[in-house]
């Protein structure tokens, strides 16, 4: 009996330490698989905020130098596919900067009209482009990678990357920023890339392709401001909300 009993003692102490065993050896890995996870995801938010993080010492004015082009580079006002065409403009004009090269008006009607047909094959549209949209049309049609979107912007985010150096896109109510060169009242659904600021007159310095004068064009800051507004893609989409956003891009 004696024996019987230290054989089932020993038996189950055996029993307990291999289910400790057990045990902490899962509850390690479920701690290294959560340190693998957490490490993951902070290196990405601090990408992220790489991206974001504010230019230190604003200067007082910055003038990035940014071939232009209007949309409409021969005046062609008529045909829609320019018409509606500062998307195409904005990126055609943020690319030649980055490459560092002049744009003719030739190349630019070549382009432009090439990208509209991009966008009809591949994603069925072309008159009026999100600021997602743009951005991806700059990834997929350009194959450009350094660059980033960002929403719920202000002045002072436009601002922010314009001083590290950066071009700027935002979509705006072009009907809210009284530019006298529109066909009145203005495009209620519009793109300009934005190069510069000044802030002795408090102005932003941009490339606004919905008119051949449009290049340094600029806007004091509370107008444009005002003005920001993302829409959606499609034709002439009803604006449900107002929503602001800017690509930027880098060289």
């Amino acid at each position: 009996m004696d024996f019987k009993k230290n054989k089932l003692f020993f038996i189950i102490v055996g029993l307990a330490f291999l289910a400790a065993g057990v045990l902490t050896l899962s509850f390690y890995y479920r701690q290294k698989i959560a340190g693998n996870a957490g490490k993951e995801a902070a290196e990405n938010n601090a990408a992220e905020n790489d991206a974001l993080k504010p230019a230190q010492n604003f200067p007082g004015q910055i003038y990035l130098d940014v071939p232009f082009t209007p949309q409409a580079p021969f005046g062609n006002w008529e045909d829609v596919r320019q018409d509606n065409g500062c998307e195409e403009a904005c990126l055609l004009m943020a690319m030649a900067w980055v490459n560092d090269k002049k744009i003719t008006p030739e190349e630019a009607l070549k382009e432009i009209l090439a990208m509209v047909d991009f966008q009809l094959e591949n994603y069925g549209h072309f008159h009026d482009t999100s600021a997602q949209d743009t951005f991806k049309l700059l990834k997929e049609y350009f194959k450009y990678e350094n660059a980033f979107i960002q929403f719920d912007i202000g002045a002072k985010d436009i601002k922010n990357q314009l001083a590290g150096g950066n071009l700027v896109i935002v979509p705006i109510d072009g009907s809210k920023v009284n530019n006298p060169f529109y066909t009145p009242p203005g495009p209620d659904q519009h793109k300009i890339l934005i190069r510069g600021y000044e802030d002795a007159t408090g102005e932003f310095i941009t490339n606004d392709p919905g008119t051949s004068r449009g290049e340094g064009y600029r806007y004091k800051y509370e107008i444009l401001e005002s003005a920001l507004m993302d829409y959606k893609s499609g034709f002439h989409e009803i604006i449900d909300e107002i929503k602001t956003a800017m690509i930027v891009v880098k060289k």
